[in-house]
């Protein structure tokens, strides 16, 4: 051990000043604690722990800083009074660190007040970033007064000072109290007895006076008598000091039994108090516990829907989500997880749908016109309605009484009419009213069926080679079609209703008049058996897939085949043409569904998770989504477009977009001099707005109050608009580059703009004139703005750096590092406690404001990140990058919560929109979109309501563990 006479301090307490009161307690507990001169043969213990350095008490005027470090340096032992405060104290890590870089980590003794060591959440943590920073073979433990009390853990800082054992100082520490407790009692049994002494002593001493008195004024009076008075005088004195002995006796008793109920009662009390301790730690403990078990739960829960989404089954995986989200996010009645949240809006986003008929397998399924339902046939004869909102079966539909197995089923286009074929002995066509099931006419002998488009008229294909066009009213044969030599395995009307289109196993597609049956075409190509013919939307071209495994495309008005489609992995069963015309979706043997882009055959998108062999695959009314039966028992829907824009405004390359304050209209900068306002409700052509000189403005915003605009531009110019009328109310000259960021002041009153020339300005925004220049950067400063009090501006440069201005003074009072190149973009967020960045170094990054540390470095984008916001409650961020991407990340975790695809340029920004339900971008690709990015609580609220009639079935409890 070091000589003490070393050091001028025993040790060095360092805390937060509103832990002071802490700190003097501490210090006065050392200087007057008293060690043995002799313990376990340890003869180097100093008397006494003093003197003991604290700022307040010892400081003289002068250099603080200086003062300081003399202090530290000449200090045996660091002590810090740790709490949360003085976690994120600069002065206290600047103590810790300085008395660590001195090569006494081992010194440092950490005295626990409040909060947490290492905690998890930065609002508990009580260790400075100095010693949360030292790698785990130095790791520092606390000593913290929350686990055993203030007294103890005053010892225990003593006991680790000179690496004593601290259950033997603490012992002798209670000896020491029950010791003094004990000397007290003795010292008042001495006082009380001294002071009876002296009352025997006076009433003596009053006897002789009075004897002689007596003596004196009674001269003749009988000795005899007198002495026999003074007898019985003094058997009573003797008496009443015999009486008063064995008062003070029984007082003394009396005190005796006194200090030992005390004691007792003391006692009792501690151990009262260390029991309810004990239980509220234990109840606390149960609590945490719980929590962590429903949090494991949660997790548990939310990977088990991830699988059911990869399985095609969104409906069950949001259903299941249900049992692990808290109601209600802002009074929680379980944990809330990243996990199940990912979840949710992954199955929200898939919408992939599985509907389950374990009876029979599915042959066909079809959307209704108006989207709300799939209609299904079923091998066994019935025809099942399913609502595809929530997935129930609404209906189960039989055509007759008796049984029959169903082949097929097809709806007309007004969605009122039904056509299902059955096999029952011979194939047999039944047409029904949708909505009653009545019957309405009959046909024979039909192989496949498809509605005219006015669903008077049906034609039917046959295993005897023809086609017949009948009247659904009449049942009469209208047109009777022959040619083919072979099964016709379909035959369908073109949207307009004017031809008819058949495939056979003959290797040959025909066209034909549907008014009059003249063969018009005959479409040869295929070396094998043709399965299915389709026309497409505008009735100009025909798909069809055959037994070669090639698809091909017809020409219908030349009968020549415009491009052939070949090498599929497994052989392709069927194809038709989405509703635009732009794609066309197509079966495999291998039970997988494939969208093709019908210019370039480029594979588009592929759906995965049926297990047998696939029966039909159609495409929604709006394109939006793809119905598939199966044998597999099972239909699936799948969404043909996992990220979708609500919206795009197509205009010229755009550099910036961001919402009015009232959510109702977006401002964009473009490059052609303008800025462009668009009314995203009436959804009318934009008010443009012209004035800059050059092509590129580069930003355009809105003040606070929606009143004024101010936008800046490559022409070195600032511009400031009336919202309502487009007119220019102002421009600012000063900079002496291009303009690059200009941003209004929470009130109003002041517009902060960055500048190629490498300087800010803060102008006054109605006389228009410059109130500071901040100068510090040395190169082009990419973005500027506010923080939410309006008294700092953060700053982005292509230096590298971030740094905080003192608006009031215009000094610069923080640089933040940590990117590896160019910074696109910083802002507040909305409490002022954090900054988000955005680098060319393709990385955003959260920054604590009071520590200037970076909390967070958010990896996804693979390419420069140009902006990057929070939403407007502070709990999300999203980005744009050059990648074509924008991306939305937890803020707490650093989680990406989803990436929107659509751009095919640059994405230059995105900005959330006043509720925060939606998100503007602006591209280089021309267009500025807005997508839908709803709060968590709603998306709980909606599905909570999309399920309420279908919670999860007892056994789906039991396989998940909710029970």
């Amino acid at each position: 051990m070091e000589a003490d006479n070393t050091f001028k301090y025993f040790a060095f307490i360092s805390y937060k000043r509103e832990d002071e009161e802490w700190a003097k307690w501490l210090q006065h507990k050392l200087e007057h604690y008293k060690l043995p001169s002799n313990l376990n043969g340890r003869t180097d213990l100093p008397k006494e722990i003093r003197p003991v350095f604290k700022d307040t008490s010892e400081l003289n005027p002068g250099n603080l800083p200086q003062q300081i470090h003399d202090a530290l340096e000449q200090s045996k032992f660091l002590v810090i009074i740790c709490s949360p405060r003085s976690a994120n104290s600069e002065w206290v890590n600047k103590e810790v660190e300085t008395f660590i870089g001195m090569g006494r980590t081992d010194k440092v003794i950490p005295y626990i007040i409040d909060g947490k060591a290492f905690a998890k959440n930065p609002e508990e943590e009580c260790f400075p970033l100095a010693i949360r920073s030292l790698p785990s073979e130095q790791e520092i433990l606390g000593t913290n007064i929350g686990e055993m009390g203030r007294d103890a853990a005053a010892v225990k800082v003593v006991a680790q000072m000179f690496g004593l054992k601290f259950d033997e100082l603490w012992q002798r520490h209670e000896r020491e109290q029950r010791r003094k407790r004990l000397l007290i009692i003795t010292a008042a049994m001495l006082l009380a007895l001294t002071g009876i002494g002296v009352a025997v002593g006076f009433s003596q001493q009053n006897k002789r006076i009075r004897e002689q008195n007596e003596r004196i004024t009674k001269q003749n009076d009988d000795i005899l008598n007198k002495n026999l008075r003074l007898q019985n005088d003094s058997i009573v004195m003797a008496a009443q000091m015999d009486s008063i002995k064995k008062r003070d006796m029984l007082i003394l008793e009396q005190q005796d039994s006194l200090a030992a109920t005390n004691d007792n009662l003391e006692l009792a009390n501690e151990n009262l108090e260390t029991s309810n301790s004990q239980l509220a730690t234990e109840r606390n403990n149960l609590k945490k516990a719980n929590w962590r078990m429903m949090e494991n739960r949660s997790r548990f829960v939310a990977e088990k829907a991830n699988n059911l989404v990869d399985e095609g089954d969104s409906y069950s995986s949001q259903r299941l989500l249900l049992e692990v989200l808290p109601q209600n996010l802002s009074h929680s009645d379980m944990p809330y997880t990243i996990d199940a949240e990912l979840a949710l809006r992954k199955a929200i986003d898939n919408s992939n749908i599985t509907f389950r008929e374990h009876n029979s397998f599915f042959l066909s399924a079809i959307f209704s016109p108006d989207e709300k339902s799939i209609i299904s046939a079923s091998r066994d004869g019935s025809i099942l309605f399913w609502d595809i909102e929530t997935g129930k079966l609404t209906k189960r539909q039989y055509e007759s009484d008796h049984p029959k197995e169903l082949y097929s089923v097809v709806i007309s286009h007004d969605g009122n009419r039904i056509a299902s074929i059955y096999e029952d002995r011979h194939m047999q066509i039944i047409v029904q009213d949708i909505h009653t099931g009545e019957q309405l006419s009959s046909f024979p002998a039909a192989f496949s069926a498809d509605f005219s488009p006015d669903g008077s008229h049906i034609a039917l294909s046959s295993i005897n080679h023809n086609i017949r066009i009948m009247d659904i009213a009449t049942e009469k044969v209208l047109l009777f079609l022959t040619g083919h030599t072979d099964y016709v395995n379909s035959a369908s009307f073109s949207p307009d209703g004017s031809r008819l289109v058949s495939a056979s196993d003959d290797k040959t597609i025909r066209i034909w008049d549907a008014k009059t049956g003249e063969l018009l075409k005959t479409l040869i190509g295929h070396s094998g058996r043709v399965f299915s013919a389709k026309f497409s939307p505008n009735s100009k071209s025909i798909v069809s897939v055959a037994a070669d495994n090639t698809l091909r495309i017809w020409d219908v008005k030349t009968g020549k085949e415009i491009r052939k489609h070949k090498g599929f992995a497994s052989r392709i069963k069927s194809a038709i043409y989405s509703p635009d015309g732009n794609s066309i979706v197509s079966s495999f043997d291998n039970n997988s569904i494939k969208i093709f882009n019908v210019e370039t055959g480029e594979e588009l998108n592929q759906f995965e998770g049926h297990t047998r062999q696939i029966t039909s695959v159609f495409f929604s009314p709006n394109g939006k989504h793809i119905v598939s039966a199966s044998l597999d028992h099972t239909i699936r829907i799948w969404s043909t477009q996992l990220s979708e824009s609500l919206m795009a405004l197509d205009g010229d390359k755009c550099w910036d977009a961001s919402f009015s304050p009232d959510g109702k209209e977006i401002v964009t900068a473009t490059n052609e001099k303008s800025i462009k306002i668009w009314n995203i409700e009436s959804h009318t052509k934009p008010r443009i707005l012209n004035g800059h000189t050059s092509r590129m403005v580069f930003h355009a915003s809105y003040s606070p109050d929606g009143k004024r605009i101010v936008s800046c531009s490559n022409d070195e110019t600032i511009k400031i608009w009336d919202a309502n009328l487009g007119k220019e109310i102002n421009t600012l000259h000063g900079h002496k580059g291009a303009v690059l960021c200009a941003n209004f002041s929470p009130d109003n009153k002041y517009i902060v703009s960055s500048s190629a020339d490498s300087t800010i300005r803060i102008w006054d925004s109605k006389s228009g004139s410059v109130t500071k220049e901040l100068k510090g950067h040395n190169n082009w400063v990419y973005s500027a703005s506010f923080s939410p009090n309006g008294q700092y501006v953060v700053s982005a440069s292509a230096d590298s750096t971030i740094r905080i201005w003192d608006v009031d003074s215009g000094i610069e009072i923080s640089k933040l590092l940590g990117h590896t190149n160019t910074v696109r973009f910083a802002t507040f967020s909305p409490n002022g406690e954090l900054i988000v960045s955005a680098s060319k170094d393709c990385t955003v990054r959260l920054w604590d404001v009071e520590t200037k540390s970076a909390i967070k470095i958010l990896r996804g984008h693979t390419s420069c990140v140009y902006t990057a916001t929070f939403s407007p409650d502070g709990t999300r961020v999203v980005s744009a990058s050059d990648d074509k991407t924008i991306r939305i990340w937890d803020t707490q975790t650093g989680v990406p919560l989803k990436t929107f695809k659509g751009h095919t340029g640059m994405v230059m920004s995105a900005n959330y929109s006043p509720n925060g339900r939606h998100i503007v971008s602006a591209s280089a690709d021309g267009t500025v979109r807005i997508w839908d990015f709803p709060p968590l609580q709603d998306l709980i609220n909606q599905t909570r309501e999309r399920f309420k009639d279908r919670p999860l079935t007892e056994e789906e409890r039991r396989v998940y563990y909710l029970e």
